[in-house]
């Protein structure tokens, strides 16, 4: 399987046919607080440009899910340098807006 590219921004993509990625609007659902109750940050490619992005837009709340017998744990110790870094990214992208 094809890994995603890298993007360094707040944009939301989606995959054409032909492999490339297109730039579409994000979902807007107003002014409510917005939460993801089952995400897998372990698995992401890139867990703290996912933070940044879902806090750009308006995600407030996230549950991460893990397996201890997976080797998991270590998201525990992960968890606040992706917050931090993720909260340095989003300043960040908000200045090149």
């Amino acid at each position: 399987m094809e890994e995603e590219p890298q993007f360094k921004d707040d944009l939301f993509r989606v995959k054409k046919k032909n492999g490339e990625w297109k730039v579409v609007d994000a979902p807007d659902f107003g002014h409510i607080a917005l939460a993801d109750a089952h995400t897998h940050l372990q698995y992401a490619t890139d867990p703290v440009m996912t933070l940044a992005r879902a806090g750009l837009h308006g995600v407030s709340y996230m549950c991460t899910v893990l397996d201890v017998f997976d080797g998991d744990e270590e998201v525990f110790e992960r968890i606040k340098p992706w917050s931090h870094q993720a909260a340095v990214n989003m300043q960040l992208m908000i200045g090149r807006c």
